[in-house]
């Protein structure tokens, strides 16, 4: 479990890093550079987009670098970002900003002043290496050899994870098979394989040039120069303390996975049940009296609509398999976009296409649980007005207290099994549907025309 969030987190990064290298240029003019290469001595004050079959920079760019080649090689001097998509890339040079790599393999031997943001197959810090800030990592194997440094943290989610170099701070993630060979400021936490297997092999994602090490095997093993600052916790199901003896650490601690640990009694469960029902009270709760506030008549023509509960389940239900086939549809055609751009080497338009579409299935999410919570809110209303009237005659009533009331019964029969689920389903298509008929019939309205001027005779 704890991997899969670190993997969803360092993902997220990533892609965050990516949208922002993405957007930047839209800051500046953006220098295209025919053939790919910045030569030695040449100094360009703007940033750069390269997209060739090979891509080298020995001179000076001063902003950002934008490269999309079958190999990169940077020995020259970045003072800004650098985003590489390649298949090999080498960095021997100076990068004043941070780097996101996606791609085969990163080999790494220059000087980084920001963080490291990297995705592929493989990332190899060599014994010159130094990144000033963070390395974030996803992929088939980081390697840091000796003498190269990291000034804060690693986050890796990886099949083999070596590190020999130094780390100032701490190493969060998880790997099949890991090797501490270096200094670690702080802590160490990662989730391992049980030990003994055979690692996965993947030969082709190594730099080319470079002594490829050995398949580590499952498990974690510690090499005799391994520091660790404060606690080493490695997540497994099985003790392997005796691959641990030779590590220098304040303490050594097995976490099991939260998979292998007890599973919770019928009281945690219901407790957490009862828990969720009162969080999703509140939420609709809060949704409603903002909708009383701001649109109350727009709340009430809905409810109304929800007075034929099947017309309305089927527009909901045809609004909810609409929406992420849309949205789907709409991601298909920002995959060829992308395509498209990266064929006639229009990289930064690419990046900007991918950019839109993540942004486009953002909202799509965002609309569908927007949907959900005041299709609810919908039904509610309209069932606490139909309670009101038929136990409450005659009495004048905020609409906030029927419309209250019917969410409460609501959260409390969301709580049976099963029955509360299908519940639930049934009254958000009623809700969405609602929606969906009142929105259309806004639509649908002509503009009233404007009252003819009068005429003014002259005496």
């Amino acid at each position: 479990m704890r991997k899969s969030l670190l993997f969803l987190a360092v993902f997220c990064l990533i892609g965050g890093a990516v949208l922002f290298f993405a957007l930047v240029p839209t800051a500046r003019a953006l220098e295209t550079i025919p053939g790919g290469t910045i030569p030695a001595g040449q100094v360009i004050n703007d940033d750069v987009s390269l997209s060739s079959d090979v891509v080298v920079i020995d001179g000076t760019v001063n902003g950002n670098v934008f490269a999309n080649a079958s190999a990169v090689t940077v020995n020259g001097v970045i003072n800004g970002d650098l985003f590489v998509f390649a298949a090999q890339t080498v960095i021997t040079g100076s990068i004043g900003g941070n780097v996101a790599f996606m791609g085969q393999s990163l080999n790494f031997n220059g000087k980084l002043g920001g963080s490291l943001f990297a995705a592929g197959g493989t990332v190899l810090l060599r014994p010159e290496a130094e990144v000033a800030r963070n390395v974030l990592f996803i992929g088939y194997m980081l390697e840091s050899r000796p003498g190269s440094k990291i000034g804060i943290d690693v986050s890796a989610t990886a099949s083999q994870l070596r590190l020999a170099g130094e780390i100032g701070r701490d190493v969060v993630g998880g790997a099949e098979g890991v090797l501490l060979s270096g200094k670690v400021g702080r802590n160490v936490t990662l989730g391992v394989s049980s030990p003994g297997q055979a690692g996965m092999p993947l030969a082709f994602t190594y730099p080319a040039g470079e002594d490829r090490p050995a398949v580590l095997r499952t498990g974690i093993d510690s090499g005799s120069e391994a520091q660790i600052g404060g606690t080493l916790t490695y997540i497994s199901t099985e003790a392997q303390t005796e691959a641990l003896k030779s590590i220098s650490a304040a303490r050594i601690v097995q976490a099991i996975p939260a998979t292998e640990q007890a599973q919770p009694t019928l009281a945690q469960v219901i407790a957490q049940r009862i828990l969720s029902g009162v969080h999703q009270f509140f939420t609709l709760l809060a949704l409603s009296g903002l909708a009383l506030w701001l649109r109350p008549a727009l709340l009430e023509r809905a409810a109304e609509k929800a007075r034929r509960p099947l017309p309305s389940a089927g527009w909901g239900l045809l609004v909810w398999l609409l929406l992420p086939f849309l949205a789907g549809l709409f991601l298909l055609l920002d995959i060829l976009l992308v395509i498209i751009f990266g064929s006639v080497s229009l990289s930064v338009l690419a990046w900007a296409v991918v950019g839109l579409g993540i942004t486009w299935v953002g909202l799509a999410i965002l609309l569908l649980t927007l949907l959900g919570y005041f299709g609810a809110v919908v039904v509610a209303q309209r069932v606490g007005q139909w309670a009101a009237q038929k136990f409450l005659p005659g009495h004048a009533l905020h609409a906030f207290w029927p419309l209250a009331a019917a969410l409460l019964v609501y959260a409390f029969l969301r709580l049976i099994p099963v029955l509360g689920e299908l519940l639930a389903l049934a009254i958000t298509l009623i809700g969405v549907g609602a929606i969906w008929l009142e929105v259309s019939s806004l639509l649908s309205k002509k503009p009233a025309a404007a009252p003819p001027s009068p005429v003014v005779e002259n005496a």
